[in-house]
């Protein structure tokens, strides 16, 4: 803490010394920079295109953050606690007439208490082909996340192309036996267009993504096996083991997506109206030994989604935001054959059957007053948001059925104070989850009954009332060319009566250009 001090006041003097003028009408703060991406509707999609049509104005960062999360308040197969330090950079610039912009970080991540989940990076709750164990464990987790967005210059004064390009790498381990080493990646591309129709903008995308995941178990204690469940959803499966000769093998993913978006834009004086509608495609199927592959299961889901957006008022003060998600997965499980007939044995796929059924479904409505900029930069903003959460998820024989519905009201405020040389946000939320029901029915035997447990306890969590509240600082001080950036964010869940609670907190450091 003493040499963090330290390195505190260091940066500060250096700042307060440097040879620069301070914060002039013309330059941004990381708040302006933030209220700029609020009034660009396009930088937050996938249409690339738009980068000549609507510039990113924002800044340039380089930085280093720690964040840790822990308490009892969390569905079953995320941490306990977790400790993660990450390293991010992105920017925007132009070579030519080529505009461009990159993002990337590094994350190294510790996690403690995970509960069911052996064998993947991360578990989707639409995904119910893996296998678990009963045992809270750690893991070690690594990730690089890349993404890269060009955009051309706009021909014929009427249209612009662009691309975006995502690569995610990502590594871990699970640290008590069972345990397992998993690798995953996934590339995706997003071909896009941006078409200008006086004050309207068309935007269309397509993409495709390609994911793997390879997952070895093992046991450090090769003298004992250990037990496993084979998961098919909501508590259903069969027992297995890792260890000896005949336990589970290399499980291994593969996901193939597909899909496409539309926007529109219409800007007048008076507003500014963003509306866009995507859908997506996505199989994603388990494999065992890849030697000798065995199909365990594979999903189907079909995604789509809506938002809806505008600004409003002489200086584009008033936003209103609504929207919403709704995916529709299948999970099939197939009926396999050994063929050994030929002179290298495969599995025969006798026939294939849709048992899980997954909806869900999310909803959101938002509005916030931004007073603009005073002195050039950014002064003061409130909102108000709502968000609604609907999962119906059933098994189809024996009849399991796992269903919830939420709400959460939320309201939030920021202030911007710019003196000289230094700026400085603060923030602050506030909000109430209000759970509208839910049951979790469990109609299998008493063999998977541990793996019951997991949505035995994931409902009561989800069907908890509860309190939230956060804040945040930010702090920068502008030195020659670049500004030191300190951001310390923190927020905190409690649920009403229960004794279960949450608590989150990030402390950022680096340089803005």
């Amino acid at each position: 803490m003493r040499k963090i001090t330290l390195l505190f006041i260091a940066l500060c003097l250096g700042g307060a010394s440097a040879l620069a003028q301070g914060y002039t009408d013309s330059d941004k703060t990381l708040a302006d920079s933030e209220f700029n991406l609020r009034n660009n509707f396009w930088f937050s999609t996938n249409n690339a295109a738009s980068l000549s049509i609507r510039p990113a104005d924002v800044l340039g960062d380089l930085s280093l953050s720690y964040q840790h999360e822990g308490g009892s308040l969390h569905v079953q197969q995320d941490p306990q606690s977790l400790n993660d330090v990450t390293v991010h950079t992105s920017g925007f610039g132009k070579v030519g007439e080529f505009s461009l912009w990159g993002d990337f970080s590094f994350q190294n991540r510790f996690e403690q208490g995970v509960r069911h989940n052996s064998i993947r990076y991360e578990i989707e709750e639409d995904m119910p082909y893996y296998f678990v164990d009963t045992f809270s464990s750690g893991w070690n987790k690594q990730a690089y996340l890349m993404s890269m967005k060009v955009a051309s210059p706009v021909c014929w004064d009427r249209v612009s192309f662009g691309l975006e390009a995502i690569y995610n790498s990502k590594v871990g381990g699970k640290q008590k036996d069972p345990r397992c080493e998993t690798y995953k990646y996934d590339v995706s591309v997003y071909p896009s267009a941006a078409i200008l129709l006086g004050k309207s903008t068309v935007g269309v995308y397509g993409f495709y993504t390609h994911g793997f995941e390879r997952s070895t178990p093992s046991t450090e204690n090769y003298r004992k096996s250990q037990r496993v469940f084979i998961t098919r959803g909501l508590g259903e499966g069969k027992i297995g083991k890792v260890g000896d000769n005949d336990g589970l093998k290399t499980y291994y993913y593969k996901k193939d997506e597909f899909g496409g978006g539309l926007q529109y834009n219409f800007t007048a004086p008076g507003a500014d109206i963003f509306a866009e509608a995507v859908f997506s495609h996505t199989e994603d199927g388990a494999f065992q030994q890849p030697k000798l592959p065995e199909p365990m299961g594979r999903i189907e889901r079909n995604t789509v989604s809506a938002d809806l957006q505008g600004l409003f008022g002489k200086a584009r003060a008033h936003k209103v935001s609504l929207g919403g998600v709704m995916k529709l997965t299948s999970g099939i499980e197939p009926l396999l054959n050994l063929n050994t007939t030929s002179f290298e044995q495969n599995w025969d796929v006798v026939a294939e059957n849709p048992m899980s059924s997954f909806t869900r479904i999310t909803g959101y409505a938002g509005y916030e007053y931004a007073a603009g900029r005073r002195n050039g930069h950014f002064d003061w903003a409130a909102g108000l948001d709502a968000l609604f959460s609907m999962r119906d998820y059933s098994y189809l024989s024996p009849a399991d059925q796992f269903n919830e519905m939420s709400a959460l009201f939320a309201a939030n405020g920021a202030k911007q104070l710019v003196f000289g040389r230094s700026a400085l946000l603060l923030k602050a939320e506030g909000g109430y989850h209000l759970s509208l029901g839910g049951q979790y029915i469990y109609a299998g035997g008493d063999k998977t009954a541990d793996v019951a447990d997991l949505y035995r306890k994931d409902i009561a969590i989800l069907t908890s009332n509860y309190l939230m509240a956060g804040g945040r600082v930010n702090y920068s001080i502008k030195a020659k060319k670049v500004q030191y950036n300190f951001d310390l964010s923190a927020r905190y869940l409690n649920a009403l009566g229960a004794g279960l609670d949450r608590l989150s907190a990030q402390f950022t450091a680096g340089i803005l250009f």
